[in-house]
């Protein structure tokens, strides 16, 4: 199937046509692009998620420290919170899983956490330098629902985030990503590609009507 070379006329034409659509726009601003993958998500294993539960738990207890005139100030108080008003929160269709496994969890110095958090950043980091090694790459693009923004973050490596039209009302993007202190690069190609397409509209603030 030929991509479509009228970004305009591909806003609003779902997910498959406003990437082809982005490819097309990429290649007529003179962008090479090269199709690779990156295999990190295996090799990661639970690393990613135990970082999850631990700045879960520090972050939130942060956060919540703040709080006034709300009744609950740390997880664990959150926790009991929900289990108190149940009916209310839903507990029977959504639990508190993740609430409860990140409770568990001890502060940011303990080595479970160092440990998990240096194999997570090693393993992304190199991961996506080997690919842009190898294929002599600027920078990495892909759709906002690809895992560039999950391996980026990881990494703790720069994202930009375009807009590249919308699917049915809602919003799509483009990022681009890459080595750390890419930025200047990714500016300067995300830029570029902003101002080729024009993709980004005003939100409507449409009004949601509840299912009878």
């Amino acid at each position: 199937m030929d991509p479509v070379p009228d970004f305009q006329a591909a806003l609003t034409g779902g997910v498959e046509l406003l990437g082809r659509a982005a490819i097309q726009a990429l290649q007529d601003a003179g962008a090479e692009l090269v199709n690779v993958t990156i295999p990190e998500a295996s090799t990661v294993g639970d690393a990613e998620y135990q970082v999850l539960l631990y700045e879960f738990k520090a972050d939130l207890n942060a956060y919540l420290s703040t709080r006034t005139g709300v009744p609950v100030h740390t997880l664990e108080e959150l926790i009991a919170f929900d289990k108190a008003h149940s009916q209310d929160e839903q507990l029977g269709r959504y639990n508190q899983e993740i609430f409860l496994q990140a409770q568990k969890k001890g502060p940011l110095t303990e080595n479970a956490y160092l440990k998990a958090l240096d194999k997570s950043q090693r393993v992304s980091r190199e991961a996506i330098d080997k690919v842009m090694e190898q294929n002599h790459l600027d920078a990495l693009v892909g759709p906002g629902l690809s895992n560039g923004i999950g391996i980026a973050a990881r990494a703790g490596y720069p994202l930009i985030s375009v807009p590249a039209g919308f699917d049915k009302g809602l919003p799509e993007n483009l990022l681009f990503f890459g080595r750390a202190y890419s930025e200047p690069m990714l500016l300067k190609l995300a830029f570029a590609f902003e101002q080729a397409t024009k993709a980004r509209q005003p939100p409507q603030f449409l009004t949601v009507r509840p299912k009878s």
